[in-house]
């Protein structure tokens, strides 16, 4: 369950609970002593929310439903308060008690009568865009932002599925305060309840509306979401309305429209997504044998390959023929479709072989245009393993030999980050042996020191501004100035945590959708790295001990 939702189902049980509590003859009476906190629910204690608990039916009365309302409605109010303290880390025996009891309660509190239920829906949906607030027909009660949000949190937390037409009716409003949760909640619909085919429908047709970047949730982002979080393909209809755009994508001579387009046709099933990924491979091919360069296609024709290999279990390389033949004999009946049990058992039995092109402490990132993040904090100068190295020069070691192996014309650059981010260069240079050595002088001469500040480094490797967003381009430009691929190396938890992963990456990708592959020195991180990778669908590796 979300973090919000566990909040907000806590904060509900503390609402029902005090109020029962302070039983003076009324709801009302008991509201208004209630609200001397927090005074009275740090005297909260263990054996008094098994009472609250026990007289829980005595609220949920079906017979009683104007009761359990009020008990919600004036439970929410005070359950705002709550949160608040609960944010200043307020903590009491009741509270611990009241949280590891509030599942049953809330689910009790909404099973016993379905019209509560449904009333909280209506207190979701209601809004008014003039005042940010509603009054709901035949009541004086106007739900405010922060009451809705709450509300909707408390529902979403226990999986009711008739939150489906309110969340739909809350994101096609472009103003309303709670359509970035309503859009999360739908992006995560396959994944919470069971693939649908209207919100899959409605989410892919929010690629063709006009969205402004530096406001509000991306609909990229909201379709990718929902392919990520789901191994199940988009429903019919929703695959249709996207298998255009996706071809057009896939063979546009702008690297990251290409990138957009391999990471949206996981949202494809397999007869639909191998063909598309065949078209775009021999028109990448047909690139990459042309005299004229374009930008990024070792990491498009690489990203190509990689879908196939994953789709397939097979290891041809990047000529077209091979997986044409393979998937011909698919489509006549002579190899089992991808999915199938008898693809499963061939899959199992057959262990991939390894590749023998460059690696980066196991990482085989497929690119041209590269940029390392690499940690410089005090610890990496720890000792690497049982060797005389440090972690730091393991680090740049492995760094070297990658670029050593990688196609002619690879350009690269390096962050090194600990308390300040430092860049080896403004752009990227390539990778000859001149170049190398140069790099290799530069960076084993500063001596690591400081701490873990990850998040500038990786805004500086993306180039954002002060919107958050990355500098634009200059008009036409084929995003030839950026790397495609960025490397991430780390040994330890960062200074800034990974909350802050999700926002920024979600905010830049759908302007630059560069890869991250990360790589973590040692047993356990803060989740930073992991997280840089599943969003930006790159990879993540953990080594050492």
């Amino acid at each position: 369950m979300s973090a919000p939702a566990l909040q907000a189902r806590t904060i509900f049980a503390v609402s029902v609970s005090q109020g029962l509590e302070h039983r003076l003859g009324s709801i009302e009476s008991s509201i208004d002593l209630w609200g001397r906190v927090p005074a009275g629910w740090n005297g909260l204690t263990t054996p008094g929310v098994d009472r609250f608990m026990e007289s829980l039916e005595v609220v949920c009365d079906p017979s009683r439903s104007e009761a359990t309302r009020q008990t919600v409605l004036r439970g929410r109010e005070f359950a705002l308060r709550a949160a608040a303290l609960m944010e200043e880390g307020m903590e009491s025996e009741g509270l611990q008690a009241v949280s590891a009891r509030s599942e049953a309660l809330l689910e009790r509190a909404l099973a016993k009568d379905e019209s509560v239920v449904d009333w909280g829906l209506m207190e979701i949906v209601a809004w008014d865009s003039s005042q940010n607030e509603s009054r709901r027909p035949g009541s004086d009660w106007r739900p405010t932002t922060r009451e809705r949000r709450l509300m909707l949190e408390l529902l979403a937390g226990q999986k009711v599925e008739k939150l489906r037409g309110p969340l739909l009716a809350i994101a096609r409003r472009d103003a309303d305060p709670l359509r970035e949760a309503a859009l999360g909640h739908l992006a995560r619909w396959a994944t919470d309840f069971e693939p649908d085919e209207v919100v899959d429908l409605f989410l892919v047709k929010l690629l063709g509306r006009s969205s402004d970047y530096r406001h509000g949730p991306q609909p990229m982002n909201v379709i990718l979401e929902r392919i990520d979080s789901s191994d199940v393909p988009l429903g019919v209809r929703a695959q249709e309305a996207l298998r255009s755009r996706i071809a057009q994508l896939l063979i546009s001579p702008d690297w990251r429209n290409a990138a957009i387009g391999l990471r949206l046709s996981a949202g494809l099933d397999v007869s639909n997504r191998v063909p598309m990924l065949l078209d775009g491979l021999n028109v990448w091919n047909q690139r990459h044998l042309s005299k004229r360069p374009f930008t990024s296609m070792v990491r498009i024709r690489g990203d190509l390959v990689r879908a196939l290999r994953g789709i397939s279990d097979l290891k041809h390389g990047p000529q077209p023929g091979p997986w044409i033949d393979w998937w011909v004999e698919v489509r006549q009946g002579k190899r089992p479709m991808p999915g199938t049990a008898e693809f499963e058992e061939e899959r199992s039995a057959r262990r991939a072989e390894p590749r023998s092109s460059a690696g980066f402490f196991g990482l085989k990132p497929t690119t041209d245009r590269v940029t390392f993040i690499i940690d410089h904090s005090g610890s990496m100068d720890n000792t690497w393993g049982t060797t005389d190295r440090t972690r730091y020069e393991q680090a740049i070691d492995q760094m070297l030999r990658f670029l050593q192996g990688s196609e002619p014309g690879t350009e690269f650059n390096v962050i090194l980050f600990d308390d300040v981010p430092l860049r080896s260069s403004l752009g990227l240079v390539e990778a000859t042996p001149e170049n190398l050595e140069r790099a290799r002088k530069s960076l084993l001469d500063r001596s690591p020191g400081g701490s873990t500040h990850l998040r500038p480094a990786i805004e500086l490797a993306l180039g954002l501004g002060p919107d958050g967003l990355p500098v634009p381009l200059e008009e036409g430009s084929d995003g030839g100035s950026l790397a495609d691929t960025i490397v991430v190396l780390c040994d330890g938890a960062t200074a800034e945590g990974a909350r802050w992963v999700e926002p920024v990456l979600k905010r830049a990708l759908p302007l630059y959708p560069v890869v991250f592959h990360t790589v973590h020195l040692g047993p356990s991180d803060d989740g930073a790295l992991s997280a840089l990778a599943r969003i930006s669908g790159g990879e993540f590796m953990r080594v050492g001990s």
